[in-house]
């Protein structure tokens, strides 16, 4: 059992709840797990084309577990895991413990119900928690990652300083976020996490790389996906059936063409 500290506030932060627990997403497991297979034959592989849910789906999943260099046996944390498809690929390609937290507690449900279905119940974990105020005590994590989570928060310093806080010294932590680029105004909305500017909290990959440094984080690797995204969303597109999800599809595309957004990788290390 994870040893807790205090208790998170999700106050400030109820619309995004809202929005995710309203969304496609939970609603629709039923059907992924129906096109995965059904749940009597569903494994991680089958699963991996639906549960991971950012920008180039488990090939960039794959890219940011090697540049983290994980090992087995290391505890690793997953911030806003979502519906656990990027712990549960970690957790199964490094041999790592992943504990996967998220504001919205029906992805914690489903994340944790997916882990079972496919025998990865006892290789990660999940528990409702807010980034900014992370319920574990210092130095708990051998390393941690988050994957398109911090769009959608306002306090990113607070985001940071709370992983560094949690992870122990020399510990790696890789960020894969969509960013803001030199022609952020024409971002176009709604995006696949928000529907409009009031909860999209974008920053320029500089201005996280301050943050993070003023964190107490060393930047060793720091990387445009742009292309990469690009690509990934164009072949993706074609395959969407939920009108409103391609929209939202089709405009973050729009939006890194005309370079408003992209997404970015960064790697850096606590001192």
């Amino acid at each position: 059992m994870t040893d807790k500290a205090a208790k998170p506030d999700f106050s400030t932060m109820q619309s995004v709840i809202d929005y995710y627990s309203q969304s496609r997403f939970t609603a629709r497991i039923a059907d992924m797990v129906e096109a995965a297979g059904g749940a009597a034959a569903l494994t991680r592989e089958k699963l991996s084309p639906f549960d991971e849910m950012h920008v180039g789906g488990h090939p960039a999943t794959r890219y940011l577990i090697a540049a983290l260099g994980l090992r087995a046996g290391q505890r690793v944390l997953d911030i806003g895991c979502g519906i656990g498809g990027a712990a549960r690929a970690v957790a199964a390609e490094t041999g790592a413990h992943v504990t996967g937290v998220d504001l919205t507690p029906d992805f914690c449900t489903a994340a944790t119900m997916l882990s079972e279905l496919v025998d990865m119940g006892d290789a990660v974990a999940f528990e409702i928690g807010n980034a900014t105020a992370l319920q574990f005590r210092d130095g708990t994590f051998d390393a941690a990652y988050t994957i398109h989570a911090a769009m959608n928060i306002e306090d990113k310093a607070a985001m940071y300083r709370e992983a560094a806080r949690v992870l122990k010294s020399g510990a790696v932590f890789g960020i894969y976020d969509i960013m803001a680029m030199a022609n952020g105004d024409a971002m176009i909305y709604p995006a696949p996490w928000t529907n409009d500017r009031a909860t999209s909290f974008l920053v320029s990959p500089a201005e996280i790389a301050d943050i993070l440094q003023g964190a107490g984080f060393i930047i060793t690797a720091t990387e445009s996906r742009r292309d990469f995204g690009i690509t990934m969303l164009e072949k993706a597109l074609p395959h969407i059936a939920d009108p409103d999800f391609a929209l939202r599809i089709r405009n973050l595309l729009a939006s890194i063409r005309a370079e408003a957004c992209a997404p970015w990788q960064i790697i850096c290390q606590k001192k």
